[in-house]
């Protein structure tokens, strides 16, 4: 298997372990449901970047290396939802608003799925890699940094507008999601545009930090 995707794999376990334990927090609270869903993502992403990697053929790689694209863009577009409910709604969304996101994601599932992202598969058994389509790519990183950035300026918002027991909270998911978002979104979006290939392969392990503030923050609130 290698190193490496041993590696991957642990990550992707324990995300899986992580989302597993927000959930069971509150497998009701929609809070609960989108980001242990955000944080699931994470951890698919990263075990198809070992899949990837592992793949017997060239058909195979293409295939995976789609769906793992696919799941990467899902990933801020969850999250932007969960930076929207938590701890409270931000603002009533709108019917053009859910419209135009909808459009927006069939468009990129469009792109994802007809070729038009992974353009070239680099086949070698373990470390299989891909290139990627600067227009196609530069769509997709367009909408990822979007949804990135807006998450975090709702979350922003929020801290900067309360003063009571919700700027703890804010606080502590700003510390442990900020790191990832910021340089997942810069080795996993920005740099593939520049480069037209694929995110390298250490991007999921940027999901550590926050795996290890919101496993101590859930356990110790277990606790009290």
């Amino acid at each position: 298997m290698g190193l490496i995707n041993i590696l991957l794999v642990l990550v992707a376990g324990m995300n899986f372990s992580l989302a597993l334990l927000v959930w069971f927090r509150n497998y009701r609270d929609r809070i609960n449901i989108y980001l242990g869903l955000s944080i699931f993502l994470f951890g698919l992403w990263s075990l198809f970047e070992a899949i990837v990697r592992m793949s017997p053929d060239r058909d195979s790689a293409l295939m995976l290396a789609e769906v793992e694209n696919f799941i990467g863009f899902l990933i801020p577009f969850i999250f932007l939802i969960f930076a929207h409910y938590f701890p409270y709604r931000s603002f009533k969304v709108a019917s053009w608003q859910i419209v135009g996101l909808i459009l927006c994601l069939l468009i990129l599932i469009a792109i994802v799925f007809s070729h038009n992202l992974v353009t070239d598969i680099i086949y070698e058994p373990g470390q299989t890699n891909y290139g990627l389509s600067r227009i196609g790519m530069g769509i997709f990183t367009i909408f990822f940094t979007f949804n990135a950035v807006f998450s975090f300026y709702l979350l922003y918002q929020k801290l900067i507008n309360n003063q009571n027991i919700f700027r703890k909270n804010i606080l502590m998911i700003i510390y442990a999601t900020g790191f990832t978002g910021l340089f997942s979104t810069i080795f996993g979006a920005v740099i593939p545009v520049i480069t037209a290939h694929n995110n390298p392969w250490f991007t999921p392990l940027f999901s550590l930090p926050m795996i290890i503030i919101l496993t101590g923050y859930i356990l110790k609130a277990n606790k009290a």
